[in-house]
Order: C-alpha cells, then sequence, then structure tokens
C-alpha cells in the first residue's frame, strides 16, 4: 500500500488565476510591497555599482550588484503584472 502522499493528484497547484489578487485591499499591498522591495534593493545596489566604478573591482561589490539589479526586476515585474489584472 502506498503512503497517503502520493496518491494524490501529480498536478494539484493552484492557477494563477486563483492566486490573483482579488481585492483593491489586496492590490495596495502587494503594490506598496514591491514598491518598498524596489527601495531596498536601490538601498543595497547603488553603493555596490559606486564602488564598482571608482575602486578596482570586488566580489562582493559585483555579488551586491547583480542581487539589486534582480531584485529591481522581479519587484517591477510585480508591479506590471498587478496591474494589468
Amino acid at each position: 500500500m502506498e503512503p497517503e502522499q502520493h496518491s494524490r493528484a501529480a498536478n494539484n497547484h493552484a492557477s494563477i488565476s486563483e492566486l490573483a489578487a482579488t481585492t483593491p485591499e489586496e492590490q495596495r499591498r502587494i503594490k506598496f510591497s514591491a514598491l518598498i522591495g524596489i527601495g531596498v534593493a536601490m538601498f543595497i545596489m547603488v553603493p555596490a555599482v559606486y564602488r564598482l566604478a571608482t575602486e578596482p573591482p570586488r566580489w562582493a561589490d559585483a555579488i551586491f550588484a547583480s542581487l539589486g539589479v534582480g531584485l529591481i526586476i522581479f519587484h517591477a515585474a510585480r508591479v506590471i503584472l498587478q496591474h494589468r489584472r
């Protein structure tokens, strides 16, 4: 007899439409948190980019700059996708 955890359907994930924020309050909360995330990413990224431009390159600065860019892209995509719904 198989364990219960393996007897479920293979694809029981929620669809994107089920995960979408339905109320205006949820939409505002998502937009606010995404904008705060962009601000935090800028706070991390700007000093690292400045040091990369003015000093000899260091791995930590390159990692922080790429992490900041990735976070900005992620949060900007959240705001754009939320706006389209």
